[in-house]
């Protein structure tokens, strides 16, 4: 006679080994070139940040251009990328983008002065 209640304690040890284990962490650097200082851009991205689960800043650099870091799960900070460039793509006219495996190094998602 099968253990339900054991299997469903297997199943849940599988289901959190892949979570910790399997599922890769990323860290995606963006940098953001054009009409991105001065007119909200880092408190959109902000705003933007809270419907995903991912940790990282928005500043902006001495050179005029916003500088972005995302980590997270690497479907999650893909998307939470996709969704800043889509949202912002009238400030923004050029950037450049790094993506790395690795874990994450902020404990959540904030602007950076």
């Amino acid at each position: 006679m099968l253990n339900l209640k054991a299997i469903g304690h297997v199943v849940k040890w599988i289901f959190n080994y892949f979570i910790e284990n399997v599922m890769l962490n990323v860290r995606i650097g963006v940098i953001y070139k054009g009409r991105v200082q001065g007119v909200g851009f880092r408190w959109q991205v902000l705003k933007i940040a809270e419907n995903f689960n991912c940790t990282g800043y928005v500043k902006n650099l001495r050179d005029g251009t916003v500088e972005l870091l995302v980590e997270g799960v690497a479907d999650e900070a893909g998307s939470m990328v996709e969704a800043i460039d889509s949202k912002m793509r009238g400030y923004w006219t050029q950037k450049t983008e790094d993506q790395r495996d690795g874990d994450p190094h902020c404990n959540d998602f904030t602007i950076c002065y």
